[in-house]
């Protein structure tokens, strides 16, 4: 990450990150993420009120086999080739937000997942509809950024506790 952009601020607990959309995110070389049909879990503090805003990414183009867990249209979105799942709520009102979204298994066998949004399991919907190959991914991890995008979607606003887990967090946990 850009240090010299990149600000260090209070988060929702503890230091958090400012990111400006320009050109300050995170990668971690040498992450692929969770791969191939793993349970997971994604979560993150956000605070921002841009309406397209990308928390983290994994993966290799084509979109295929690419994870990507973002805002999309001020709602929590996470989507892989032609499969996506959006809340019906709403999280860019410049207040702090717990988000995440559980898989048991990959996508591969159609599992829908569940979308929490502050602790509170929300309704979701979209395409369910998986052709890709999870298992073919860089070696790169990136919060606050989607690689090869114009920048349209990079994260505005505060990021704190971002996290993936090899497991598929149950509704007790996730609070």
């Amino acid at each position: 990450f850009d240090s010299s952009t990149t600000q260090w601020v209070q988060g929702k607990i503890g230091g958090g990150l400012q990111l400006d959309g320009t050109n300050d995110y995170v990668n971690i070389d040498g992450y692929k993420g969770i791969l191939g049909s793993s349970p997971r879990t994604m979560a993150a503090w956000v605070k921002t009120t841009k309406a397209e805003a990308c928390i983290m990414e994994w993966g290799s183009t084509p979109a295929a086999q690419k994870w990507n867990f973002r805002i999309y249209t001020g709602k929590l979105r996470v989507e892989i080739s032609g499969f996506n799942i959006v809340s019906t709520n709403e999280v860019t009102d410049d207040q702090w937000h717990h988000v995440a979204i559980t898989f048991q298994r990959d996508l591969v066998g159609m599992d829908p997942g569940a979308i929490y949004v502050d602790g509170e399991e929300v309704p979701g919907y979209g395409k369910q509809a998986y052709n890709g190959n999870p298992d073919n991914a860089t070696d790169t991890f990136y919060i606050g950024r989607t690689p090869g995008d114009d920048g349209t979607v990079n994260f505005v606003g505060l990021l704190d506790d971002v996290a993936v887990f090899s497991v598929a967090l149950d509704a007790f946990q996730v609070q």
